[in-house]
């Protein structure tokens, strides 16, 4: 089996933004979490015009390592989370070192996706991986109990 890392639709599936038109594609752009932008740079965000509860992602992020959950926007530091965003925004984008779909990832660009704050009973954040194989889904993966830590309470 010989991987195909040109492969257009894997390139779309990496980006949590790109990836929103190939399932309204599919007909299931109802089951998309409501977005509120994608930002290609900090001072693009009008930080006013966001609801009290949202969250920000990289892009291009993995790991639950890029995520901020603002519970209450009057209360976050600004600041730390443009400092955190600006991070993201500067990272490489023409190497991605790691993980296993590091080829779709190389020469795209990081930006920033604000989304609706999804509120659990629990608070902890459920993370569902699907590993595909030939067009059909074989695993799905369930991580639970991962804590983000939020700005603002």
């Amino acid at each position: 089996y010989k991987l195909n890392y040109k492969n257009p639709l894997m390139i779309q599936c990496v980006d949590k933004y790109d990836v929103r038109a190939y399932v309204e594609s599919k007909g299931l752009g109802h089951i998309l979490n409501e977005c509120y932008g994608v930002f290609d740079s900090v001072e693009d965000i009008d930080f006013d015009a966001l609801p009290s509860r949202f969250v920000l992602k990289d892009t291009l992020g993995s790991g639950g390592n890029s995520v901020i959950l603002v519970k209450d926007k009057n209360t976050m530091d600004l600041e730390a989370v443009k400092k955190q965003l600006q991070k993201w925004v500067n990272e490489n984008h023409r190497i991605r070192s790691g993980g296993r779909e590091w080829p779709y990832y190389t020469g795209k660009k990081h930006r920033i996706i604000a989304e609706k704050y999804l509120i659990q009973m629990d608070e902890d954040l459920l993370d569902y991986k699907f590993f595909c194989f030939d067009g059909n889904v074989e695993l799905c993966y369930i991580i639970g109990e991962r804590k983000v830590t939020p700005h603002g309470k």
